[in-house]
């Protein structure tokens, strides 16, 4: 993390822009980089971080929540204020963050439902078989050309 030597520098006022800085950061690596981030603020510079993780939002001072979707869906502002207010705004991040977005059900497609499995008992000397779509592993129609299954 490269913003740890600027812990050390008696600089202030200074503006500092990470982006997404948690990106592969294991979540106890978060914690410290919130840490770092509430440091750099309380020295007497401002700090703008553009997250997702609602670990790192959590921490903010004021939220900007720029959408309502990505690309050219986005570029809006969707709500600004506390964080609190975020949790109960209408916006989809306001959902996500208080657990009322709904996951879209998942559509099995003929594809998908080809590939689930069956399982028989094992009880009283019954053999366990395993089948996708009446193909077993080894019939011509399992296989596919130039991919592995």
């Amino acid at each position: 993390m490269r913003m740890v030597r600027h812990l050390g520098s008696s600089l202030t006022d200074v503006t500092y822009v990470f982006d997404e800085p948690t990106t592969g950061l294991h979540p106890h690596d978060v914690q410290r980089m919130n840490g770092l981030l509430l440091r750099l603020r309380d020295k007497g510079n401002t700090v703008l971080v553009v997250e997702h993780k609602p670990e790192v939002i959590a921490i903010a001072d004021h939220v900007v929540d720029i959408g309502p979707g990505a690309g050219e869906a986005g570029g809006e502002v969707c709500y600004s204020g506390d964080v609190a207010g975020l949790r109960g705004s209408s916006t989809l991040t306001g959902r996500h963050l208080g657990h009322r977005a709904r996951l879209r059900e998942r559509v099995r497609t003929p594809r998908a439902a080809s590939r689930s499995r069956t399982r028989t008992s094992t009880t009283s000397g019954t053999s366990v078989s395993t089948s996708r779509s009446g193909c077993s592993p080894l019939s011509p129609e399992w296989r596919v050309p130039g991919r592995v299954r």
